[in-house]
């Protein structure tokens, strides 16, 4: 399973980036400052959700299907934060936009 997941994250990851960036964040961001951070994100997601699904089939006895379902409906919102405030926040202005 584990596997299954670095693969999927990684076609997946290239196509999110600029997804995110050019069409959700519509950010400036160069991409040799945002791109090492959401792989940072992207990796640490993966393994936080990865760690939530053995946890929801261990503890609750999910099934597997379920308990992906669970840990990624978890790991949306955070993932969302994540880009906004720290991958694909641009310096100074959005500091300077909230005064």
């Amino acid at each position: 399973m584990l596997a299954a997941m670095c693969c999927g994250r990684m076609v997946a990851g290239l196509f999110n980036y600029f997804a995110n960036k050019l069409a959700t964040f519509r950010a400036r961001v160069p991409n040799t400052r945002a791109m090492p951070r959401f792989y940072l994100l992207m990796i640490f997601s993966g393994l936080a959700s990865y760690a939530l699904i053995e946890y929801f089939v261990r503890t609750f006895g999910f099934q597997v299907v379920i308990a992906k379902f669970s840990a990624e409906t978890i790991m949306f919102g955070f993932n969302f934060w994540v880009q906004r405030d720290f991958v694909f926040r641009r310096r100074g202005i959005d500091e300077s936009s909230s005064t």
